[in-house]
């Protein structure tokens, strides 16, 4: 009975080890999620380049009155 006892105990631990491993793998997932997304919406140009077109509003003005405007100054 002993030995029956210490085997659950020891599938009892594991089982908590790794629920508690996938819980941070699974908050720095989210954790990672959120800076990406945060690049993303401080620099377009980067969201763009990567393929995500949700911030292209955002993007520098190129036009030719932009360039013309600019030299001016």
């Amino acid at each position: 009975i002993s030995g029956l006892c210490l085997f659950l105990v020891s599938i009892l631990w594991t089982t908590g080890r790794l629920q508690a491993e996938e819980s941070a793998r699974a908050a720095f997932s989210q954790l990672l999620d959120e800076a990406w997304e945060f690049e993303l919406r401080e620099d377009p140009l980067l969201a763009t380049q990567s393929g995500d077109h949700r911030y292209n509003d955002l993007l520098p003005h190129i036009s030719l009155a932009d360039v013309a405007r600019r030299q001016r100054v």
